[in-house]
């Protein structure tokens, strides 16, 4: 991908991706899947903690930091297919210091922000999904700029640990896609219970999915 212009991305994990591409295209032609995003490419926004790629929180002070496991929702995604492929752009810290990003749709325009890599990735056609982050309009922002679907869940649905928290009661995570049904697969995936995640809530959690298909009252 070309990222030159936009500048969506922190990072990439070209050869990894690249690795992990093959191994799941050799199950596909075997007749197996991992799960329901078993293949797609996925961005995750750099306050998320990755162990093949460092997690900066959008700060030089923290460039070469290398967490030593993965966010839960990494396993999550991971576990159902997806290829993390590199991690985008957010502003310092996910609330300070707008970012380099450009917003696809206009490079004049901001992409909104702290979320700016990921909406952008995904506006520019990069990825089909990517995880982001809102503590007040860190997701609802950047999707309504650059023209994509955002879906901000509950709060305690999907699970923080491993992300930079900023706020005990106002961080959530959010996936940005491009139609409604890419958000519904990735919000199941995502919606998981984690003990070590004290906002974590161990409720029943609906099918999104499911709910989507179902005609109105």
């Amino acid at each position: 991908m070309d990222d030159n212009e936009i500048r969506a991305w922190v990072c990439l994990d070209r050869d990894g991706a690249s690795d992990r591409a093959n191994m799941l295209d050799k199950m596909r032609k075997s007749g197996k899947a991992i799960g329901p995003l078993h293949g797609v490419p996925v961005g995750i926004k750099d306050i998320v903690d990755t162990v093949n790629l460092p997690t900066s929180f959008g700060s030089s002070i923290f460039t070469d930091r290398k967490p030593e496991s993965p966010a839960r929702i990494i396993e999550l995604l991971e576990m159902a297919g997806a290829i993390v492929v590199g991690k985008t752009v957010t502003t310092e810290f996910a609330f300070m210091n707008p970012s380099v990003t450009k917003n696809p749709i206009n490079k004049a325009y901001s992409p909104g922000g702290s979320s700016s890599g990921s909406a952008s990735a995904v506006a520019a056609g990069h990825v089909p999904i990517a995880i982001g982050s809102q503590t007040n309009g860190s997701v609802i922002r950047p999707a309504s700029y650059c023209g994509l679907y955002a879906i901000k869940p509950s709060s305690g649905i999907i699970p923080r640990t491993g992300v930079l928290e900023t706020s005990k009661t106002l961080d959530q995570m959010g996936i940005f896609a491009n139609c409604l049904e890419d958000l519904a697969i990735v919000n199941d995936v995502l919606s998981d219970y984690d003990s070590r995640d004290p906002s974590s809530r161990p409720v029943p959690r609906p099918s999104l999915t499911k709910i989507i298909t179902e005609p109105p009252l």
